[in-house]
C-alpha cells in the first residue's frame, strides 16, 4: 500500500497498523449517512443496461473508468453474442 493511498482515506490507527502488517488494502466501504450528497456517473451500456458509479468511491482514475466501460460493453456484447448463436 502506498503511503499516499493512505493519507487519502480517513483511517484510524489501529487500520493503519493492520495495513502496514500486510493485511488487503481494500477498506470496507463507508457507510453514507442521511444528507450526504454524492455525485454519481450513469453510463448506458444498453437499452435497459446501466452501470452507476461514485468515482471517488470506486477510487477509479478517468482512464481507468473508460477502460472499466470498454470492458464491461465487450462483455456484455459477447455474452449476447453467445445467446444469438445458441438460441433461446
Amino acid at each position: 500500500l502506498e503511503q499516499t493511498a493512505v493519507e487519502e482515506q480517513v483511517v484510524g490507527l489501529d487500520r493503519v497498523r493492520e495495513l502496514q502488517a500486510g493485511a488487503p488494502d481494500e477498506l470496507p466501504a463507508r457507510p453514507t449517512r442521511t444528507g450526504t450528497i454524492e455525485a454519481w456517473s450513469r453510463v448506458t451500456i444498453s437499452d435497459g443496461l446501466e452501470i452507476h458509479i461514485e468515482p471517488h468511491r470506486a477510487t477509479l482514475s478517468p482512464d481507468q473508468l473508460r477502460q472499466f466501460v470498454l470492458a464491461v460493453t465487450a462483455a456484455y456484447r459477447e455474452v449476447r453474442a453467445d445467446e444469438e448463436s445458441t438460441g433461446p
